[in-house]
């Protein structure tokens, strides 16, 4: 268990959290606590509650018990997009991007909580961390490769000036090299100030540039504590990492 810090200062202070579809419980009386400028990876299997808890921390689903807080104030029943406004972001699973726009116009959605003049300004960054972007922006988002699309939906994500950013499997499907880069991406934004929440099937990848970990097995967690650690824990190895 990590040492406690006071929940005012903490990006995210989840306690005793419960998320449930009908009679299936996806997340039981789990607890974490996500400090402002940390890289959290949550490590699990499919079924896990990783997802869950992504959508319950950023407003798309209910929690059926416990509490959310960021910064010290309570947001477990605050609408997604004031969310949004508040800088709690979400890149979803399978990118999930408007296949029949141009990049340039998904990435405009993206900045719907921000003003016009923001708008523009965030634009031009995201075109310059992701120069392909700048070079697609007419483009159809669907003609984008998997990488490109996987960089739109991070982009996308950023027009929202996102404080804490909820990545759920940004390297799914994707290619080695191009993975490569989605994690250096992470750690620059990181490098940034921006706090990372990322749940993702690469478990060596993602403890490498965590900062502290947990792990989630049927919606509770297993194993908990700073990422160096769980890389050299034989129970994570053996379940997620490998001995290779």
């Amino acid at each position: 268990m990590r040492q406690q810090t006071d929940a005012s200062k903490s990006a995210l202070n989840i306690s005793n959290l419960s998320v449930s579809y009908g009679r299936i419980e996806a997340l039981k009386r789990i607890n974490m606590q996500i400090k402002e400028g940390e890289i959290v990876a949550i490590l699990g299997a499919n079924g896990a509650g990783k997802s869950s808890l992504l959508r319950a921390i950023s407003g798309l689903v209910s929690p059926s018990g416990g509490e959310i807080q960021s910064y010290g104030k309570v947001i477990s029943n605050v609408p997604a997009e004031k969310l949004v406004s508040r800088g709690i972001v979400q890149s979803p699973e399978g990118r999930q991007i408007f296949f029949d726009l141009s990049v340039e116009d998904n990435l405009i959605a993206g900045g719907f909580t921000v003003s016009a003049a923001e708008r523009k300004k965030n634009l031009s960054m995201v075109y310059e961390r992701f120069p392909i972007l700048g070079k697609r922006a007419k483009q159809i988002a669907g003609t984008l490769s998997g990488g490109e699309q996987q960089m739109l939906a991070i982009g996308r994500a950023l027009m929202a000036n996102p404080k804490i950013l909820l990545l759920d499997e940004p390297s799914l499907g994707l290619a080695p090299l191009i993975v490569r880069d989605i994690f250096s991406i992470v750690q620059s934004l990181n490098a940034q100030g921006v706090t990372v929440v990322l749940v993702e099937q690469n478990a060596k990848q993602s403890l490498k540039i965590a900062n502290y970990a947990y792990v989630l097995e049927v919606g509770s967690v297993s194993i908990e504590g700073p990422a160096d650690e769980l890389l050299r824990d034989e129970r994570v190895i053996d379940a997620y990492l490998g001995k290779g």
